[in-house]
C-alpha cells in the first residue's frame, strides 16, 4: 500500500504561530532530534535506556513507510511527530501510527499541539490514510487531553511487564 517514496518529499511547510511545522529527512534532522528523544525519555519515566535503531528509522522512511513531522521555532527543532504507514492486517485499511510526539514544555501553549497534529493528519489524508493510531503513556496526561480534543477516541490500554531472569 506503501510507495518507495519518501512521504516528506511533497509535504509544503507551514507556518503557524511563529513556528514551523514540516516534514522533515530524518539523517538531517537526527543530531536535534537525538536531544529531544532523550528529554522525551526522560520525562516519559520509561523503564530501560533510550537506545533507538535509527538506522531503520530512515530505511523506512526511504521506502515510504515513515515520517518525521517537525516543529521548528525559528530554526530550533523543539517538537516531533513520527508515524509509520501499515495496512490494517484485521481491516485491510491504510493506517498511520504515531511513533513518538513530543513538544518541549516551554512551547506547550495555546492551541499549538493541537495545529501540529492537524497537520499531521491532513498530510496522512492526503496520502489515503483512514486510520490513525496513537499511544499516550500515563506520564503524559497532557498530550491524552490534546488527543481527545483533536477528535482521537480512547480505545484500550496498554500493559507492560519488564521480565527478568
Amino acid at each position: 500500500p506503501k510507495t518507495a517514496t519518501p512521504l516528506y518529499k511533497d509535504v509544503a511547510p507551514e507556518v503557524y504561530m511563529g513556528y514551523t511545522l514540516a516534514a522533515e529527512p530524518l539523517e538531517l534532522v537526527l543530531p536535534e532530534l537525538k536531544h529531544l528523544a532523550y528529554l522525551h525519555w526522560e520525562e516519559l519515566q520509561q523503564p530501560g535506556e533510550l537506545n533507538p535503531k535509527y538506522e531503520e528509522y530512515i530505511e523506512q522512511e526511504n521506502a515510504g513507510n515513515y515520517c518525521l513531522f517537525t516543529l521548528r521555532k525559528k530554526s530550533l527543532l523543539v517538537g516531533y511527530l513520527g508515524i509509520y504507514l501499515f495496512e490494517n492486517r484485521h481491516t485491510q485499511i491504510l493506517s498511520a501510527q504515531e511513533e513518538g510526539f513530543y513538544i518541549c514544555k516551554e512551547h506547550r501553549k495555546g492551541l499549538l499541539a493541537v495545529r501540529f497534529i492537524h497537520f499531521v493528519e491532513c498530510i496522512a489524508m492526503q496520502k489515503s490514510v483512514k486510520e490513525f493510531y496513537v499511544s499516550v503513556k500515563n506520564t503524559s496526561p497532557g498530550a491524552a487531553k490534546v488527543f481527545e480534543f483533536t477528535g482521537f477516541t480512547p480505545i484500550g490500554t496498554e500493559f507492560i511487564k519488564v521480565l527478568k531472569s
